[in-house]
């Protein structure tokens, strides 16, 4: 995962006092992810982030008319954990399932806003599944 170290810097300063799960939309130019929407999302009895779908569906809209690219989602986990729980790679698998044919790959990082790490996994849908890896990270200014 190649990112400019603005975004990296808006991400950590947007999830740093944040009391539960949040999470935002990343785009990219020449697959660089130079872009960040934050997204609170819906606000419900779990702690766990639940999208705000329409207002994300409305800025990624907004991207193609911009020729932006979006590749991916993050939210954060707290208490440092960072790897994919159950119900991520469900929402993960789901999300690749509806995706347009064309795009194939995602990212789905995590953000671990005490320690300011971002953890990046890279969704790879093939014809009958979704292959989920841990991907390196890159920061570039």
């Amino acid at each position: 995962m190649l990112i400019k170290q603005n975004i990296v810097t808006q991400i950590f300063a947007a999830t740093q006092n944040i009391c539960q799960e949040s999470g935002g939309i990343l785009g990219a130019e020449n697959g660089v992810i130079c872009n960040v929407v934050y997204d609170r999302g819906i606000q419900t009895a779990r702690c766990s982030y639940e999208p705000d779908v329409n207002f994300l569906n409305y800025m990624i809209a907004n991207w193609q008319e911009r020729k932006i690219s979006f590749v991916g989602l993050f939210h954060t986990h707290f208490f440092s954990v960072p790897t994919l729980s159950k119900g991520d790679i469900e929402y993960i698998e789901s999300i690749m399932h509806a995706m347009p044919k064309e795009i194939e790959r995602l990212y789905f990082p995590i953000i671990l806003p005490e320690s300011k790490t971002i953890i990046p996994y890279l969704a790879i849908r093939k014809p009958d599944s979704v292959k989920i890896i841990k991907d390196n990270l890159q920061i570039v200014d």
